[in-house]
């Protein structure tokens, strides 16, 4: 039984970590599609690493909590989950 809690758990912390990592992948590509659609209209390319980080810092927080919430509904055992 302590062997299947410890799986449980880790599968938990690696479903955060990847609900983080992959969340802060799409709003990074978001962010780049949007600025290669601007150089597209307007001709111009501009990346600035202070939104770079901005848009990295928004999908690791949404991702945690997208991860946490599902972890923590099947934890719960909310149907559905």
């Amino acid at each position: 039984m302590k062997h299947e809690k410890n799986n449980s758990l880790a599968w938990a912390v690696l479903f955060i970590l990847f609900s983080m990592l992959g969340m802060t992948f799409l709003s990074l590509f978001g962010y780049f599609l949007f600025a290669f659609l601007l150089w597209m209209v307007g001709g111009k390319l501009d990346f600035n690493i202070v939104e770079i980080i901005t848009y990295t810092k928004i999908g690791v927080f949404g991702g945690g909590v997208v991860g946490f919430g599902v972890v923590l509904m099947k934890l719960l055992k909310v149907k559905g989950f």
